[in-house]
Formats: C-alpha cells, sequence, structure tokens
C-alpha cells in the first residue's frame, strides 16, 4: 500500500501530464487554426471585403500610391487591395494586405497607425464627419491579414474580413 506522500507525488504526476497534455493540445490546435487563415486565397479575402465596403468614390491605388501614403512596398507582400478617398475632403481608406511568410507585421502595423494619425491631423477642426470616421475605423490583424478600413462600413467590412478568414 501507498503512503500518503507517495499518492500525492502521483497526484501531483498525473495532473502535471494532463496539463502538458492539455497545452500541447492547445498548440497544435492554434497551429492548424492560423495555418488554415493563411491558406484562404487573397481573392476570396479581397472579394468579401469589396463586396462589404462601397468604394464608389474611392481611387484605386497603385504601388506609388501605396509607398506615399504608407511608406510600403507593393512588391513585399503577396497580394495588396487598397483604395482611398479621391475627394480630399473625404477620409474613406481601405487596405488589405497578405503578408508574406517571415514580413515584418509590426513595420505594417506602425505604417498603418501613422497613416490614421496623419489623417487625423488632417481633417481635425473642420471635418468632423471625417474625423469621426476615422475615430471608428478597423484595423485588424489576423493570420498573414492586415485590413485597414475607414468607412461608414467599417463594422461590415471588419466581419466579412474575419468570415472570409473562416
Amino acid at each position: 500500500m501507498l503512503s500518503a506522500a507517495q499518492l500525492k507525488e502521483k497526484w501531483k504526476l498525473a495532473v502535471a501530464k494532463y496539463l502538458l497534455m492539455m497545452a500541447l493540445l492547445g498548440f497544435v490546435i492554434y497551429t492548424f487554426w492560423q495555418k488554415a487563415e493563411r491558406d484562404v486565397p487573397f481573392e476570396t479575402v479581397a472579394e468579401a471585403v469589396l463586396t462589404a465596403c462601397d468604394t464608389e468614390r474611392m481611387a484605386e491605388g497603385d504601388a506609388h500610391a501605396l509607398k506615399r501614403y504608407y511608406g510600403l512596398e507593393m512588391a513585399d507582400y503577396d497580394g495588396v487591395l487598397f483604395y482611398y478617398a479621391s475627394y480630399g475632403m473625404e477620409a474613406q481608406e481601405l487596405l488589405l494586405l497578405r503578408l508574406r511568410d517571415g514580413a515584418d507585421e509590426e513595420l505594417v502595423e506602425r505604417a498603418v497607425m501613422n497613416r490614421l494619425k496623419s489623417r487625423e491631423r488632417d481633417f481635425a477642426g473642420y471635418a468632423p464627419e471625417a474625423s469621426a470616421l476615422i475615430e471608428r475605423a478597423e484595423v485588424v490583424t489576423k493570420g498573414n491579414y492586415v485590413l485597414l478600413c475607414v468607412s461608414e462600413h467599417a463594422k461590415e467590412v471588419e466581419r466579412a474580413f474575419r468570415e472570409a478568414l473562416r
């Protein structure tokens, strides 16, 4: 028969093994989930985002515009969708990037936040509607995708983005 101390040690060992197995299972599930997000084609996500966002009064950005407004090189990403306000007094903007493996996610997030701050300064004090849109902007990083949406429909765009990555 085992002593109380031996039973206690066996119990601790069993609990430790259980916790280790749960942690390992959690890691495997998380890795699989992240991989699933990375496997979604850019076109699928871009289509979902464009369907939810009204880009009628926006201009489609090219490599030059992306560099000018964000300081980012289009060739550094596996997919880029960029629209910006075509009129100076409007704040709408849509940016969807698919990062390459090993890409500097922090660099992109900094560029997006700097752009938002710049736009806030542009409209502060004289364009309250535009300022309100910027305050309600959606910035989301999920898997290897980054989304920025400044729009009246930002919440819907964010939902469409997340749904596309499921």
